[in-house]
């Protein structure tokens, strides 16, 4: 079990993400800009290409010295796993009228596979996390944040979608996030093969 009385100088932000394929955020961005423009860049916040990722289990600040118990971990989990096929889906948004609101990309393709491995993650490195997800899984890569987007700009993501392209991952990172004035960075800790075939 995590102590929780240790400073928080002893800890660090980590989450286990797929980074996106360069191919994709070439794609990706070219929707975005095309976003930027019929919504508005005054109501969201846009995320840095450098931050795009699909988050498979977030898990807050973890002591620095169980780092490396739960790099074991993951090795042992990812291993079990066979590499997924995914590809780039419509865009959406969490969040209603007048609330905060994240606007995102979806996946489709392998999504069971998907989501077992982020659901093993979750089970097998649970005394790790800071505290339970209380949101169902729902892979995607977050675009923006923002407020109240209007019901026009609500129609225009409707009909947004970037090409549907492809691509096979093979492996998955542990991140730590530092936060800053700027906004949120994130550096590469590890990455794990998965296995399985």
């Amino acid at each position: 079990m995590q102590r929780k009385n240790r400073s928080l100088a002893c800890h660090a932000r980590l989450f286990v993400a797929l980074p996106v394929p360069a191919h994709w955020g070439e794609e990706i961005m070219k929707e975005t800009q095309r976003l930027k423009g019929a919504l508005g860049g005054e109501v969201l916040r846009w995320v840095p290409m450098a931050n795009w990722h699909i988050t498979l289990k977030f898990f807050g600040a973890v002591e620095s010295d169980l780092v490396l118990d739960l790099s074991h971990r993951l090795a042992r989990v990812c291993l079990q796993h066979r590499p997924i096929e995914l590809s780039l889906a419509r865009v959406g948004f969490f969040g209603s009228s007048g609330n905060a609101e994240i606007l995102w990309v979806g996946v489709g393709g392998e999504l069971d596979a998907l989501s077992a491995l982020s659901a093993e993650i979750g089970r097998e490195c649970a005394s790790f996390a800071e505290r339970p997800d209380p949101f169902a899984f729902h892979p995607h890569i977050t675009l923006a944040r923002g407020r109240g987007l209007d019901p026009s700009d609500r129609v225009v993501l409707k009909n947004s979608s970037p090409a549907p392209l492809a691509s096979r991952f093979e492996s998955v990172v542990l991140f730590r996030s530092e936060l800053s004035n700027q906004g949120s960075t994130y550096a590469q800790i590890q990455s794990f093969q998965l296995g399985g075939e």
